[in-house]
């Protein structure tokens, strides 16, 4: 599923679902844009759909936006500066201002909405100048800008291991690069993309937004952390919530493993916690212990301490992003900005993750998302990064 090659090239298309056959521009309803997570490097609009929505008058929009190297790749200058993920997104907002009218919609009264990479997504339109006025409130689920997986650090450094990959000749000159690159098949690209993976499915997005060199398309030319600092942010509602236990992301993939886990520890520890690229090398080995001992109390990783694991993938990849970003939106608008866990109880979709139980323990039911592998033709199409 994370390298699948049976896809197209030919992807930007977006959805627009209605509550009755034949809207009028009278009807103006609210309209909800809905974009899909999956750690920026996987996902599709049937990740998020109408189901429930269409019992109420609004209008429910969803999209594609290119993923991993297509979308987030960058050689942290004007040949590739990256985030083209982002500017689809962005590009869909025009679309629907341009033209939600025709289906019944309200462009004044736009909200934009998405979950885990698509939460994150959401949040990155509150800091680029070029998305004002293309949405009137955002939600967040379960991501935001300071979440560390929603940056990606070494862009450069990750561009010419994708060339190096795949046989391109390494100069200074990244047009040269990125020209090799064009020349690669799409599965090509796709299949290396696991060379990224320093840990199964850890990092969760080798491939990310980025902070871009200036210029006048530039999506995002400041780290989100310092524009919450200087109060550069969008002012308008932001509704962002997280689940009781969204380390549960990271543990499933460890649950089967959990000797190897703890033996290799110190190792697999900067690659698990996204923390790989943003330390001294000689400092790792000792946060690694640090962690350990503060969550585990320096016990060996076990399944009746999987808790303590959950615990510390929910801080690291989502609580602690969660509860800043709230904190410094909070004082750097006037808008209002809402917070809030989701804690329905659901331990039977608990089990179905983890493979067993945890009593007590609540996480939202994963029942109502289903993932699936839908089948399609590759086909070669125009490439672009820019």
């Amino acid at each position: 599923f994370w390298y699948d090659t049976n896809a197209s090239e030919d992807c930007l298309y977006l959805n627009v679902y209605v509550p009755k056959k034949q809207p009028t521009e009278s009807d103006n309803y609210d309209v909800i844009v809905y974009v899909h997570g999956g750690a920026f490097m996987v996902g599709a609009p049937s990740f998020g759909g109408p189901k429930y929505l269409m019992d109420r008058d609004i209008i429910f929009v969803n999209m594609n936006y290119r993923l991993g190297v297509f979308g987030f790749l960058t050689t942290e200058d004007s040949v590739v500066p990256g985030n083209n993920g982002l500017k689809d997104q962005q590009l869909a907002l025009k679309w629907v201002q341009e033209h939600i009218k025709d289906f019944g919609g309200n462009p004044r009264s736009v909200t934009l909405m998405g979950l885990s990479a698509g939460g994150a997504s959401v949040h990155f339109h509150f800091f680029s100048p070029q998305s004002k006025g293309l949405f009137h409130r955002g939600i967040s689920q379960s991501g935001t800008v300071l979440m560390p997986w929603a940056t990606q650090e070494s862009g450069l450094e990750k561009a010419r291991k994708l060339a190096k990959s795949l046989n391109c000749q390494i100069s200074n000159s990244t047009r040269t690069l990125i020209n090799c690159l064009k020349a690669s098949s799409a599965d090509d690209l796709i299949v290396k993309t696991r060379d990224f993976y320093d840990l199964d499915k850890f990092p969760l997005a080798p491939f990310a937004p980025t902070v871009e060199v200036e210029s006048e398309s530039a999506f995002l030319t400041k780290h989100p952390y310092k524009q919450l600092e200087d109060g550069d942010v969008l002012d308008v509602p932001w509704l962002t919530w997280i689940t009781t236990d969204e380390g549960i992301l990271g543990a499933m993939f460890l649950v089967n493993i959990l000797d190897e886990t703890d033996k290799n520890w110190n190792e697999w520890s900067e690659h698990m916690f996204d923390y790989k690229h943003v330390c001294e090398k000689s400092k790792k080995q000792d946060i690694a212990q640090k962690i350990k001992e503060f969550y585990f109390q320096n016990e060996t990783v076990c399944e009746s301490n999987i808790k303590s694991l959950i615990k510390v993938f929910g801080d690291r990849l989502f609580n602690v992003g969660f509860e800043t970003a709230v904190h410094m939106q909070a004082d750097a608008v006037e808008s209002p900005i809402y917070a809030a866990i989701f804690a329905f109880n659901k331990s039977t979709a608990t089990k179905k993750v983890m493979g067993f139980q945890l009593e007590g323990d609540k996480i939202i039911s994963l029942e109502q998302y289903y993932f699936s592998n839908r089948r399609c033709s590759a086909q070669r199409g125009r490439r672009s990064f820019t």
